[in-house]
């Protein structure tokens, strides 16, 4: 199962998703900028960057995941924790791993 599209839904609301094991999405609010030159508007918008070093289970993501899928929250971690391993495989790989509607994260 690709968790990805629930970590995007969670980063609308919060501005911290944690993947257990593997890490975290931090957003940081934009504030709306004019283009002086070109005379465009940009929104407020989130800027998506990602710790490493985000690894303890605060619970958001679990729970959320459990409750759209009506699946229990061991449940809910195990497909969290198999999806983990199969990012770790993709990264290890040198290879880039797709996150729906987030970006693309590359190994360092």
């Amino acid at each position: 199962m690709d968790i990805s599209v629930y970590i995007s839904e969670l980063l609308f609301t919060h501005n911290c998703v944690i993947i257990p094991g593997f890490g975290g999405f931090v957003g940081n609010y934009l504030e709306a900028q004019i283009h002086p030159i070109l005379h465009t508007v940009s929104p407020p918008s989130k800027a998506i960057s990602f710790n490493r070093s985000l690894k303890n289970n605060d619970g958001l993501l679990v729970n959320h995941i459990a409750l759209q899928n009506k699946i229990s929250y061991d449940q809910s971690l195990q497909i969290i924790a198999t999806w983990v391993s199969s990012a770790n495989h993709i990264l290890k790989a040198e290879e880039m791993l797709p996150l729906k509607h987030i970006g693309k994260l590359y190994p360092d």
